[in-house]
């Protein structure tokens, strides 16, 4: 995926993330919980349906793509062949 050759390196790890809604408690001493939301960077889907308020205030709700969405996925590729010095390293 996205062209990478990748001879001589031992490992790539990719890390996906994606701007999604975030909802935060605050719990008070006295009173009832108020929950705040914003947007943040995560690499984990945050399922909105598990929100309090489905629809954070002036906005039209949350609308994070499910995580089969993502157009990939954070994976780390491991070089099957690495030589150091005429030796051969294995992946254990």
């Amino acid at each position: 995926m996205f062209g990478l050759i990748y001879d001589n390196i031992v490992k790539i790890r990719r890390t996906v993330e994606v701007f999604q809604w975030i909802e935060a408690a605050h719990r008070q001493e006295e009173g009832p919980t108020t929950y705040s939301y914003k947007k943040d960077w995560k690499s984990h889907a945050v399922d909105q349906d598990r929100f309090v308020n489905q629809k954070p205030k002036g906005e039209e709700g949350p609308t994070n793509p499910k995580d089969s969405d993502w157009p990939c996925k954070s994976e780390t590729f491991m070089n099957n062949q690495v030589d150091l010095g005429g030796y051969e390293l294995s992946q254990s």
